[in-house]
């Protein structure tokens, strides 16, 4: 085959396949219009409280956002077919977004009134990370000590230690 027939086909398949977009940021009390590539027939909002979604025609939809945080949105056509699938975030007004940067992970909050996580923590290569959540698993070690152990000397039980010879 022609390597030029070859790419058309290949962007022809592309073009036919769900859409396959970047998160949706909506503001707060906020609205977009999305449009789809085909006829919806079932619409899925994975947190209905953070974001509603009215169909305004067969193919266009109209997104509102109701307070911060993030969902996903789901759209099926009548073979179910996805049409549409991805994350929308709802940011407060003025977009007090805070990323935060914890060793290699990084987390985004949008913040008005207070903080609501906005994305689940990543490594800063954009993997999540490994083991237990933060706030999980065991606590750190303790200074001059292995693992849950007092440093050589400490009682460990909340009274003083004496030093060594007295």
């Amino acid at each position: 085959m022609n390597p030029l027939a070859a790419l058309a086909a290949t962007l022809f398949v592309l073009a036919a396949g769900p859409a396959v977009a970047d998160p949706l940021r909506v503001p707060v009390d906020g609205a977009l219009v999305l449009n789809l590539n085909g006829d919806a027939q079932n619409v899925v909002v994975a947190n209905p409280s953070v974001i509603d979604v009215t169909p305004v025609a067969l193919r266009r939809l109209l997104v509102i956002g109701k307070k911060p945080g993030q969902t996903t949105i789901l759209v099926l056509d009548s073979a179910g077919h996805e049409l549409f699938n991805a994350p929308a975030i709802v940011v407060s007004h003025g977009d007090f977004s805070v990323t935060l940067n914890r060793g290699t992970e990084v987390s985004e909050f949008s913040c008005d009134p207070r903080c609501v996580a906005l994305t689940p923590p990543k490594q800063a290569g954009g993997v999540a990370p490994a083991g237990p959540s933060p706030g999980g698993g065991a606590p750190p070690p303790l200074p001059g000590g292995s693992a849950g152990q007092p440093p050589a000397g400490a009682a460990g039980d909340g009274s003083p230690t004496q030093p060594p010879g007295s």
